[in-house]
């Protein structure tokens, strides 16, 4: 049995982080401009779940194909998996440990980007499924939410999952 050190995904227990992942210091931390955000977060929209999440963990990859593919309709990017009526929660985690691997480890992925899919990871899990995939409260993902929606580079679709 692995114990709690063992853990690549500690829990966050101070949620100042999670309030501090739009700010203007994370993207100065970052290679890129602000203004490649809304590009960057277009095509993470479209960007192919089963690629990225075997990229973090082979494993993460084969669970999610056999939900995903078998899903109707299937589910094969991250905009489908978010804009999905009624999304498989297992999923959701995943996309949300996904995010947080990229958060914590400081990847090529920029921090507003990943920022942007753990938000919606949990807040999808909470409106869509009715259980939450993290061990923040609803209120922390609730304000997340508004925080992300008043990003300039957020668009119309993606704010009308946080709004809605």
């Amino acid at each position: 049995m692995a114990s709690q050190t063992d853990n690549p995904y500690p829990r966050i227990v101070n949620p100042q982080p999670l309030i501090d992942l739009f700010s203007s210091d994370d993207l100065m931390r970052s290679v890129w401009n602000a203004s490649d955000l809304p590009a960057m977060w277009a095509h993470q929209l479209k960007a192919r779940l089963i690629s990225e999440l075997r990229a973090v963990d082979p494993a993460w990859a084969l669970l999610v194909d056999g939900f995903c593919t078998r899903h109707d309709p299937p589910i094969q990017t991250f905009g489908e998996l978010f804009a999905c009526p009624t999304p498989p929660r297992l999923v959701l985690d995943l996309t949300k440990r996904y995010a947080k691997h990229h958060l914590q480890t400081k990847t090529q992925l920029p921090i507003p980007i990943a920022g942007a899919v753990y938000v919606l990871s949990m807040l999808v899990a909470l409106a869509k499924c009715g259980e939450s995939v993290t061990s923040h409260s609803e209120d922390q993902v609730l304000a997340q939410a508004q925080e992300l929606s008043r990003q300039e580079w957020i668009d119309e679709r993606t704010r009308s999952w946080l709004e809605g």
